[in-house]
């Protein structure tokens, strides 16, 4: 009998990511000519699941024959499993022609409890999830390397690219430590602001001092800043970290937009695209409410005319106290629309109408940037714009007013409102008008519901599919009987058009009930460029109940977005009952 060992000394270099091997092979006269009797493990215990795993991988097994090669693979494949701080083998002859191997493995200790320190951005709860290590079981150096990249990944798909784990320490009482680093914003720097205090800054940011540095945040505060109006440009922040890399420093450059402004410009409005004048007053009674009068100009029977005039009011924070949105809308229309019951009629007969309104809106954030509700008060009237006319020869058309109060809540999730590559928004609304709760307050009684549900997920690199959801229902209580009330169209819900079921011509269908469903994928190929591949669906009608899905129509095409500094632009070519070029400015949802 001959009795050899072959050791091997094993050096494993979790920083690093490699492994060193060294070692001298003994006995180089054994036979391994020999089949393999029997393969056997000391040190351990040879019931546990992962050496059970190990030694399926082994090529030592019993019955088969072994090369010198081969035994060394082994012993370096149950050194790097990370499991063992050495490995020994112990190779005997036995019988006439037969192997006995022992491999000699000196165990990792246990890990009896996880300890994180220094962690301000998940908890230990979290940490303890997230990592592979667990308390009971035998620490793994590779699995420690694992949980290194686990958590300095999630730190980063998280915003939080300063912060990261420092180092991993497994202490004699057998507590494996994490020590990490989030670094703090320990001051913010605006320069530019001259009318605007910095309160007014601060109060729209999300990342503020003493705060754990997050990228994400930043990017998001940025557009917040553009989006309020307040700036002609918001310079991408930029951040100093401190020598010790604990402390952040956060510069905001500001240049303010000029307190009096006269725009110019082209906008769509209903059916048609109409050229627009509007003056704004900025900071008029306190810093950041703004007033503004505007005018539309279109053309009716190849004449320019007056489309409507209105004025607004508007408090982002409500007397800079407290963020509840105020806005007060006064209007003047002029419209050429058909009466409901005309249209039911058959008859396409156009009235040109006056509507003439006032709105209070309320606007109450529930979660910053993501979920608000807002009240309004409407008071409206409804004339014919020629004060003799009446709807011909029937006298059925009379003055209508509308005053009613709504409620909503709207909800988003989306980074990028004109090009959203995921999330989800949502908004549902209720109006009452006439009667409420008890008070007749006058003018046409009803109820409005609207609902509106759109969601965005990436299906390809550069590829997001968009699906889009949209109903409503109209319900008058007074159209009828012996002092009836007709309505125009606008008051009930239509499809057809480039913002709602392309391929057929604005307000193809128009009803008290709506369904609507839109499905856009969108391919970007550049920052100013994007192809969509749609398909749109809808149907209004009366009828109670759900609708009648066999009635739907449908309309379908391809289309390009241009990405301006206004915005993009839509062009779509659509097939629906007939072929159709359509233009839209924003994306359709």
């Amino acid at each position: 009998m001959v009795c050899r060992w072959i050791r091997y000394v094993l050096f494993l270099a979790i920083a690093c990511g490699a492994c060193f091997f060294s070692g001298t092979i003994y006995a180089t006269d054994v036979d391994f000519s020999r089949i393999v009797q029997t393969v056997d493990f000391k040190g351990v215990d040879v019931n546990s699941e992962y050496l059970n795993e190990l030694s399926r991988q082994l090529h030592a097994k019993s019955g088969f024959r072994l090369t010198e090669n081969e035994l060394v693979l082994d012993v370096q494949q149950l050194f790097v499993s990370g499991y063992f701080s050495s490995v020994d083998v112990d190779i005997k002859e036995v019988g006439s022609n037969q192997l006995a191997i022992s491999f000699l493995l000196k165990q990792n200790p246990m890990i009896k409890e996880l300890l994180f320190r220094g962690n301000e951005v998940f908890s230990d709860t979290f940490l303890k999830r997230l990592v592979l290590s667990k308390s009971g079981a035998v620490l793994n150096l590779n699995t420690v390397q694992k949980d290194r990249d686990l958590i300095n990944k999630r730190y980063v798909s998280e915003g939080y690219v300063l912060s990261k784990l420092l180092s991993v320490d497994f202490e004699s009482q057998g507590s494996l430590v994490y020590s990490f680093s989030d670094p703090k914003v320990n001051e913010l720097k605006f320069q530019g602001l001259e009318r605007i205090a910095p309160f007014i800054v601060q109060r729209e940011l999300e990342l503020n001092k003493g705060d754990v540095f997050n990228s994400r945040l930043l990017r998001q505060d940025r557009e917040r800043l553009v989006q309020l109006g307040y700036f002609s440009e918001v310079s991408a922040p930029y951040f100093e970290e401190s020598l010790d890399k604990q402390q952040v420093k956060v510069n905001y450059n500001f240049s303010e937009r000029k307190t009096n402004m006269i725009n110019v410009g082209l906008e769509q409005d209903d059916a048609a695209f109409v050229g627009f004048i509007r003056g704004d007053l900025n900071h008029l009674l306190i810093p950041t409410d703004i007033l503004s009068g505007k005018m539309q100009v279109g053309y009716e029977s190849e004449e320019a005319d007056i489309r409507s005039y209105s004025i607004r009011y508007y408090q982002p924070w409500l007397f800079n106290y407290t963020p509840i949105g105020f806005s007060w809308d006064a209007w003047t229309e002029f419209k050429n629309q058909i009466l409901t019951k005309d249209r039911q009629a058959g008859s396409n007969e156009v009235i040109r109408n006056k509507r003439i309104g006032t709105d209070v809106v309320f606007n109450f954030p529930l979660m910053k940037d993501k979920l608000s509700m807002s009240t309004k008060a409407l008071y409206e009237d409804i004339r014919p714009y020629d004060a003799e006319l009446v709807d011909g020869d029937d006298g059925y058309f009379n003055d209508y007013q509308i005053r009613s109060l709504s409620l909503g809540f709207s909800y988003s999730s989306l980074l990028k409102m004109h090009n959203p590559s995921s999330g989800t928004y949502w908004n549902v609304q209720y109006e009452q008008g006439g009667d409420i709760l008890g008070i007749n307050v006058g003018g046409l009684t009803f109820y409005r519901v609207k609902a509106e549900v759109a969601t965005f997920f990436s299906v390809l690199e550069n590829t997001i599919l968009g699906i889009h959801a949209v109903g409503g229902l109209f319900n008058p209580f007074n159209v009828s009987g012996a002092d009836p009330i007709y309505t125009f169209e606008q008051e009930e819900f239509s499809i057809g058009g480039a913002s709602s079921l392309r391929g057929y011509k604005d307000y193809f269908k128009i009803n008290e009930k709506l369904f609507q469903l839109n499905l856009e994928v969108r391919r970007t190929f550049s920052d100013v460029l994007q192809t969509v591949v749609f398909w749109d669906m809808g149907i209004v009608y009366s009828d109670s109940g759900l609708p009648d899905l066999s009635g739907l129509y449908n309309g379908f095409g391809v289309g390009v977005r241009f990405f301006t500094p206004l915005g993009p632009i839509r062009l779509d070519v659509a097939k629906g009952d007939s072929l159709l070029v359509q233009f839209g400015v924003g994306q359709m949802f």
